[in-house]
């Protein structure tokens, strides 16, 4: 299938193959033995441990265009997310929270999803102390078309609750590095996104004490990030929107001015 990407050419086989400019890339594959950790209930999933369950694609750009994203020290990748249930889960990411930035003491790296196919809930929750519980969990709906800007100081999992495959693309500080280690401790997410409602998860504590699931469309979302930066994030898709103002991208390895208003 044809991903609709301007100034990209990106097609997508039946077997989740990733084609950009009649290139096969090759992809970081996270298998079930991999997300056991973090499901609410393994045992439930009729999978074989090998069994892939979404693709990461890294540095998913035209060749061409690579020094222009090395030079402002950012990365353009693609994630593919297939339509499976784990059991009563909707297929999900593992989850992360992000690197602290060395321009902004205090504030992790931001970054920038854009849904290309299908339609993509983004759980955040923003950690206490030391990635100890939660402060805040939010679910993000976000079409095809539209974008997410996670701000800093927030890890999150990617879900896809439909049934169309998920192809989403992210932009990203080159060096980043996805810190997974606290979302593995916790057993996942402070909710387990499934058929039969949201869960959750009792590696947080008391139910009772868990902060309520706060509910968002992308666009609403993103303007109580940076209401400036969403006007000018709705002007084209990333990929050509990074083209034509690459310097205007410099927010996601300095993220003044991004953070999550109340």
């Amino acid at each position: 299938m044809d991903i609709h990407n301007p100034g990209l050419n990106v097609e997508l086989s039946d077997s989740f193959d990733l084609l950009v400019e009649g290139q096969k890339l090759a992809p970081d594959i996270r298998t079930l033995q991999q997300m056991r950790p973090v499901l609410m209930d393994s045992a439930a999933v009729a999978l074989a441990d090998s069994a892939p369950l979404y693709y990461m694609y890294r540095e998913s750009c035209n060749s061409a265009d690579l020094k222009t994203y090395s030079d402002r020290n950012l990365r353009y990748d693609i994630t593919v997310v297939p339509s499976i249930m784990l059991g009563t889960e909707f297929n999900k990411t593992l989850g992360h929270y992000h690197p602290p930035s060395t321009a902004r003491p205090g504030f992790s790296f931001p970054e920038l999803y854009e849904v290309l196919s299908g339609t993509a809930h983004y759980l955040l929750q923003q950690p206490g102390p030391d990635f100890k519980g939660v402060q805040r969990v939010i679910m993000v709906e976000c079409p095809e078309g539209e974008k997410v800007l996670i701000p800093p100081n927030f890890g999150h999992v990617t879900l896809n609750m439909g049934a169309d495959v998920l192809v989403m693309d992210n932009l990203v500080e080159r060096n980043f590095k996805s810190v997974y280690e606290p979302y593995i401790k916790q057993k996942g997410g402070a909710y387990y996104v499934t058929e039969d409602g949201d869960t959750p998860n009792p590696a947080y504590g008391d139910s009772s004490a868990l902060p309520k699931l706060e509910t968002f469309l992308a666009h609403e979302f993103n303007r109580m990030v940076n209401p400036e930066l969403a006007d000018f994030l709705d002007g084209g898709y990333n990929y050509e929107l990074f083209a034509e103002n690459p310097d205007d991208f410099g927010f996601l390895a300095n993220p003044n001015d991004i953070e999550l208003k109340e």
